[in-house]
């Protein structure tokens, strides 16, 4: 079963500032007469466009959660964790946090606790669209 992400206002709010940033400094490069000031705005705006397409495009297009047999996948962009039910300590509903998390919503995340492969503890924050049913495969497969 495949869940796709939630993607909160704040998201989107980000993906417009980035957006009109890099159109803002992409427009001083041709205003200005000024090398240096030519030259910094359009070393910015290259990096933001390489932020907004290798980074946040593919967070919204590609962020998924799937249920496997023994494991909860999570893709989010080139991100992949592999969690195997057996190593789920908790599940809390209803998180709000501001970490960048495999979750492209500030509020209303799922928080999973988890043992990693070298005995330590993590945290992953997800927003799942559809979060009852999710919530209830998960407690049903741990």
């Amino acid at each position: 079963m495949v869940y796709k992400t939630r993607v909160g206002v704040s998201f989107y709010i980000m993906l417009i500032i980035i957006v009109a940033s890099i159109l803002f400094l992409s427009s001083l490069v041709f205003l200005s007469d000024l090398l240096w000031v030519k030259v910094l705005n359009g070393i910015i705006s290259v990096f933001l466009t390489a932020v907004l397409v290798f980074h946040i495009i593919p967070m919204i297009t590609k962020t998924l959660y799937r249920f496997g047999d023994d494991c909860l996948f999570i893709k989010a962009g080139r991100l992949n964790v592999e969690i195997p039910y057996t190593n789920i300590i908790s599940l809390t509903c209803g998180v709000k946090s501001m970490l960048m998390q495999p979750a492209l919503t500030f509020k209303n995340r799922l928080e999973i606790r988890y043992k990693t492969k070298g005995g330590m503890t993590d945290i992953v924050h997800i927003s799942p669209v559809n979060e009852d049913a999710f919530v209830s495969l998960l407690e049903s497969r741990i």
